[in-house]
């Protein structure tokens, strides 16, 4: 159904209304087909069903009613997002590969080491740094993260690849979707290169002119053997900041975007939890992933609304664990 269908019905006539303040054309394309239409500023915020709103920078949501499926709090999923917590929570655990340190005082001499030297709360690649250990003893950092370089990865076209994958938490059920991009870097693998355009970098992946290129994760090699590790992997990982996620309310959710290396044995190793990922990419991409993921994502809070859509995609949620 259109956006612009009459506003005066109601959402059990005519379907659901929905509002984002991301990715507003990647939510319409997923959601029409199910009969969701665009909130428009001159109705009431009492009338939306599903609110995607990223309050970051003290961005103020519309007032939504109790009925509403909206995002968990920020307060919740912070330990997620800023990489010390993670990172402090997660060797709590006992889960501890990567190696992550807090202090360059705590590296010891590895001489064929090397590690990223990262901020907490950065994003993008930016201000990342690559350093031997013998730089970090030298050096006296503090308050960062410094992460151990994962180097026997899986290569595609002799090129070192992230990849990102999207988590759900609702109801406290946590779900993975079964398909994801990955980010192939600009320049050939080197393991001991220090070159951020071999190692991390990934700006600039919109210009063809970059070198770098996005690809549907199901595009590479063994990739039903990789989503089936990358699903053992996130539930243990997720499973440790259950009391953050399973106590909120039935129509609170979280999506996250997670990033993933994956080794030659095609096990992964997660790298970093973004929560409110960026959900605009590559045409290729929004269409092929981001736009199916979102409409999978409504059809797990509400079923009706997956029930309503016109045509459904073959590509799911797939629900991990009970947190």
């Amino acid at each position: 159904m259109s956006a612009s269908a009459d506003s005066n019905n109601s959402s059990e006539q005519q379907g659901f209304v929905f509002f984002s303040n991301r990715a507003s054309r990647q939510f319409a394309l997923a959601l029409e087909p199910m009969g969701g239409r665009v909130w428009q500023d001159h109705q009431s915020p009492a009338q939306i069903d599903l609110l995607y709103f990223d309050d970051y920078g003290g961005k103020q949501a519309p007032a939504i009613n109790s009925s509403c499926f909206s995002l968990i709090t920020r307060q919740r999923t912070a330990a997620l997002d800023n990489k010390a917590d993670m990172a402090r929570a997660l060797i709590a655990a006992g889960l501890d590969e990567p190696r992550v340190y807090f202090s360059s005082r705590a590296i010891a001499s590895e001489p064929d080491s090397l590690w990223y030297v990262k901020l907490p709360y950065a994003s993008g690649g930016r201000g990342i740094r690559i350093l031997s250990s013998q730089e970090l003893i030298d050096s006296d950092l503090e308050n960062v993260v410094i992460q151990e370089a994962i180097r026997d990865v899986l290569l595609l076209e002799q090129r070192k690849f992230t990849l990102r994958l999207y988590v759900l938490v609702n109801r406290g059920k946590l779900y993975l979707f079964d398909q994801g991009f990955a980010v192939l870097h600009a320049a050939d693998y080197d393991p001991d290169s220090r070159d951020p355009e071999v190692q991390f970098a990934h700006e600039g992946y919109m210009d063809p002119a970059s070198g770098l290129r996005l690809l549907a994760a199901s595009l590479l090699p063994q990739w039903q053997s990789i989503l089936e590790n990358s699903a053992i992997t996130l539930t243990r990982v997720f499973k440790v900041f259950r009391d953050r996620l399973r106590h909120e309310q039935d129509r609170h959710f979280c999506l996250f975007g997670v990033d993933l290396l994956v080794r030659k044995d095609h096990s992964v190793v997660l790298v970093e939890i973004n929560d409110r990922p960026n959900l605009v990419h590559t045409d290729s991409i929004n269409k092929n992933v981001n736009t199916p993921m979102l409409a999978a994502m409504a059809g797990i809070l509400n079923p009706a609304w997956r029930s309503a859509q016109e045509a459904p995609g073959d590509r799911e949620f797939r629900m991990l664990a009970a947190l």
